[in-house]
């Protein structure tokens, strides 16, 4: 709801609320965080939650992932489109049709379609 209207500050307020009263972030709580960190263009600290999740020992899962390559995608980063596919599938996590897609827009856009 935050990130819709544009409200990043509440975004962080609400994850840090949860960490204060001991609420513990699972995958779930870190794709919308990373999620709604896309949408919002501050696609650093998306970067950073999806590091945090694997510092707290969780695993990223398909979401995850590709809500990650869509931030490399905004930053017209294909190498790094590619390392999180890479990742992914070494992680023996299945893509699905928009991780696909996102490969596929991104190796598009930087004129490598035959790849």
């Amino acid at each position: 709801l935050y990130s819709r209207k544009g409200r990043l500050d509440m975004v962080r307020s609400c994850f840090e609320e949860m960490n204060e009263i001991g609420v513990q972030p699972n995958v779930t709580t870190y794709n919308t965080l990373i999620h709604a960190f896309a949408s919002l263009d501050d696609l650093d600290s998306a970067e950073v939650a999806f590091d945090q999740l694997k510092a707290e020992g969780l695993h990223p899962n398909v979401w995850t992932y590709s809500s990650l390559m869509k931030v490399h995608l905004l930053k017209k980063d294909v190498h790094s489109v590619r390392r999180c596919f890479n990742e992914m599938l070494e992680e023996n996590v299945l893509p699905n049709t928009i991780t696909y897609n996102t490969m596929i827009d991104a190796l598009g856009k930087a004129g490598l379609v035959t790849e």
